[in-house]
């Protein structure tokens, strides 16, 4: 396609829930909300969009316009930047008809977004994570939560060149968590 940068992608099924990760390569575009809608920042409605459109390539959004305005209800009530520069936006509720499988997408920005973390770091890193049932919701943000707190593997994530490397470095910190736990 003319005109559009690549994007990489790559899909694995983990225990809880499929992780979809993709580089935005390319400036976020304006996302115009329809009418009767109200506004979120133009630059977080258009990260919301994308990650809907990377999490789609699971194949498990069944309803992904129920998806995004899920995503920009809970946008709108409070942000979901934390800090260290990494988002996870989610669901302001269970939407167990629009998903087959719970589904984690994750991006790397190619231009940071300001969505007003707690330590005003501009947000590079996204996990957006839907998830069909609350008890799976809690636990996949448990786990990101703690992952995200290992500062080296937030640093690799932002210079791995592939989607193999990505899953690689995530794998690999999920393994040395569950290692420390037994």
């Amino acid at each position: 396609m003319a005109g559009k940068a690549p994007s990489r992608l790559f899909r694995r099924r983990t225990k809880s829930a499929r992780l979809v990760a993709c580089s935005i390569e390319r400036p976020l575009g304006l996302f115009n909300a329809g009418p009767g809608q109200y506004r979120i920042g133009s630059a977080c409605a258009s990260m919301l969009h994308e990650m809907v459109k990377i999490a789609e390539r699971s194949w498990q959004i069944w309803d992904p316009q129920a998806l995004l305005a899920s995503l920009r209800e809970r946008e709108q009530r409070s942000t979901t930047a934390v800090a260290n520069g990494v988002a996870f936006p989610h669901p302001a509720r269970r939407l167990p008809d629009a998903l087959g499988e719970s589904v984690v997408a994750f991006a790397r920005m190619a231009e940071p977004l300001n969505l007003g973390a707690a330590d005003n770091r501009p947000t590079d890193l996204v996990f957006m994570v839907a998830c069909r049932n609350d008890a799976t919701h809690l636990q996949v943000l448990a786990r990101l939560s703690r992952l995200i707190m290992r500062e080296e593997l937030m640093d690799a994530l932002r210079v791995a060149t592939s989607p193999r490397a990505i899953w690689d470095l995530l794998a690999e910190a999920e393994r040395a968590i569950q290692t420390t736990q037994q």
